[in-house]
């Protein structure tokens, strides 16, 4: 779950002061004060704006410098605290570090997922074919989720039988 600013530094106000307030769900969980804990070790060394979300990219010399913190033995936490970089990020960089290297940590544009592209396919193909064929859209929209189930399907049935053929 993500966290506005404001609950945030509400949470750890109420923390500094002895208070645990409820989670916004309302319960208390040692997850939820765990979290606060951390919220409260980032306001103790950035402030305030230490709360607030952060978007930014780091390039891989920043995501090296963080690597190597890690890899010297300090925790993932201590370092994103310090650094004030989300733990998730930092676990990314070190599993990418780890498996190709420096290059695992220069940056590659997203692309959209692989669903995305195909249905960008989809439609592309769905317009040319009803340009070209005497069909409508949605006949040729049908035809191809039928392909596409049947695809899948004849995969299903393979993986299965090579399951089968192992046993």
């Amino acid at each position: 779950m993500k966290y506005t600013f404001e609950i945030k530094l509400k949470a750890v106000k109420a923390i500094k002061k002895g208070i645990v307030i409820k989670e916004p769900n309302n319960e208390i969980s040692r997850k939820w004060r765990d979290i606060i804990r951390y919220w409260e070790k980032i306001y103790d060394i950035h402030g305030e704006e230490g709360l607030k979300r952060h978007f930014r990219k780091h390039n891989y010399k920043e995501k090296l410098s963080v690597v190597r913190e890690v890899l010297r033995g300090n925790s993932i936490n201590q370092v994103s605290v310090r650094r004030n970089i989300a733990v998730k990020s930092i676990f990314d960089w070190v599993k990418a570090y780890r498996q190709e290297g420096i290059s695992g940590l220069k940056f590659v544009k997203k692309r959209g997922s692989p669903m995305q592209e195909k249905d960008k396919e989809i439609k592309n193909r769905i317009n040319k074919k009803a340009e070209d064929s005497g069909y409508t859209k949605e006949e040729i929209e049908y035809i191809l989720a039928e392909n596409a189930y049947l695809k899948k399907l004849h995969a299903l049935v393979q993986e299965k039988n090579q399951k089968d053929q192992k046993k």
